[in-house]
């Protein structure tokens, strides 16, 4: 339960710009994984970027790799997130 006098704190916090903004202090270790770090990871705030770059044969290799390392749950969960994928540790 949050009091509703914070909402509006907690939503601007949650906006992109803010996000970024913050980045630094949000996503510490950032630069240990992403080149660029927080500013890289938090660029634009788009989703699905990545599909006018990745070719089939990118697709297929990242398919193979998955498959590999985790159980399928966990690779839905990684791809499509908890609301769509449910909790990979449930499956």
């Amino acid at each position: 339960d949050l009091p509703e006098a914070l909402w509006g704190e907690v939503v601007e916090a949650a906006r992109f710009g803010a996000m970024r903004r913050d980045g630094d202090r949000l996503l510490p270790r950032a630069p240990a994984v992403f080149q660029g770090g927080a500013s890289r990871f938090l660029f634009q705030g788009t989703n699905g970027r990545w599909r006018t770059i990745v070719g089939p044969g990118d697709l297929a290799l990242y398919a193979a790799k998955a498959a590999a390392a985790v159980p399928p749950a966990c690779a839905r969960w990684v791809e499509a997130g908890r609301l769509v994928a449910g909790d990979p540790r449930l499956a």
